[in-house]
């Protein structure tokens, strides 16, 4: 007999259910009771025996997320250092200080800062990259030293308010950089939210021409709008995923598309442009909805149940808040609901019993 055929058959004199030594699985409460219901079911449906499931039971640890303590703990030292800082710059003797200091010097104090910040941060993300929110604060900060200086540089230059406000878009194309070779969506969402302030800010003219008659909630729809469209196209997204932004990328498209969809809604130019756009947002906010149950996506489920719930509300005050009494208004909505819930329902218990007769 060769050694093989000795281990082999070692291997089949062995329990199934004894497993190896090895290190236990640590995990959080909640992950721990997902794996022990799954087993608790494959027990139930003899899958299991009882010695297979006292064994995996033995194998799942619930342990302490030190990491998430070590997180948490940053971004409370974050905000002593934030409060501690603008408590000195609000200081008197600080304020004559930088009111006495020259704007060119102020400007290049704020540039050393902000590389101070982005080599640290760019430094700490290649030594532990799993700490990513850790880094990303240090990126942020590099990021408000940058907003600072270029707003003291535009102060050096004397320029006027047009010009600031390109300097607001320049800041963003800086801050998208650092966001990209930092791999941070906390930088990415500062970066998108320094671009809409410059929509906002703009004054309609763009490199000596007219926004076509843009106004500002249609720029913000059109801008929400392909930002989502390229989060969820796949070759953009895979991009945008290979740089741990597309998380940030899709929720920020959606709620500035959702947002744009209910201003419009309510400050349109006529009564049936006002209903156009609520329709819009109802259905948008529904489709998230069902997008949402069919992906088990909490952020889709969210916008959708929100932006569904202000549509109505904001409806109510337009169109009967003198013919109906609330009560009965939401009442009516309820009750829509629960008759759509129940349709649903019906549907999925006849698709199961549909499924169960094929199998048999």
């Amino acid at each position: 007999m060769t050694e093989n055929t000795v281990s082999e058959s070692g291997n089949k004199d062995k329990n199934p259910g004894e497993a190896a030594d090895c290190r236990p699985l640590e995990v959080n409460i909640r992950h721990a009771r997902v794996l022990r219901s799954a087993l608790d079911y494959w027990h139930e449906t003899g899958l299991l025996s009882d010695e297979q499931l006292k064994t995996l039971n033995a194998s799942i640890r619930v342990g302490i997320n030190w990491r998430r303590i070590i997180f948490h703990f940053t971004w409370i030292a974050v905000c002593c250092m934030i409060i501690a800082v603008g408590s000195l710059l609000c200081s008197d003797l600080i304020v004559r200080l930088m009111n006495n200091t020259p704007a060119a010097v102020k400007t290049v104090g704020a540039f050393a800062m902000a590389a101070g910040f982005i080599c640290s941060g760019l430094v700490q993300k290649e030594k532990s990259p799993e700490y990513v929110k850790t880094y990303s604060l240090l990126l942020v900060l590099g990021c408000l030293c940058i907003a600072s200086g270029l707003f003291c540089f535009g102060m050096a230059l004397n320029l006027p308010e047009a010009g600031m406000v390109w300097m607001m878009m320049v800041g963003c194309f800086v801050y998208g950089a650092v966001a990209w070779l930092g791999k941070s969506g906390l930088v990415w969402l500062f970066a998108l939210i320094s671009f809409c302030n410059w929509l906002g800010c703009s004054s309609g003219y763009s490199f000596g021409a007219y926004w076509l008659a843009i106004k500002e909630p249609y720029r913000f729809l059109i801008f929400g709008g392909l930002l989502t469209l390229l989060s969820f196209w796949p070759v953009s997204a895979g991009i945008l995923q290979s740089r741990d932004l597309l998380g940030t990328s899709r929720a920020y498209g959606i709620l500035v598309s959702f947002t744009a969809l209910w201003f419009l809604s309510i400050f349109g130019d006529s009564n049936p442009e006002l209903f156009f756009w609520a329709l819009v947002l109802g259905a948008g906010a529904l489709y998230a909805i069902w997008l949402g149950v069919k992906t088990e996506s909490r952020m889709l489920l969210g916008f959708g149940c929100a932006f569904m719930g202000m549509d109505l509300y904001t409806k109510y005050f337009e169109y009967f808040w003198d013919r109906l009494h609330v009560s009965i208004f939401f009442f009516l909505s309820g009750a829509g609901l629960l008759i759509g819930i129940k349709c649903i329902r019906k549907f999925i218990i006849d698709r199961e019993k549909g499924r169960v007769v094929s199998d048999d």
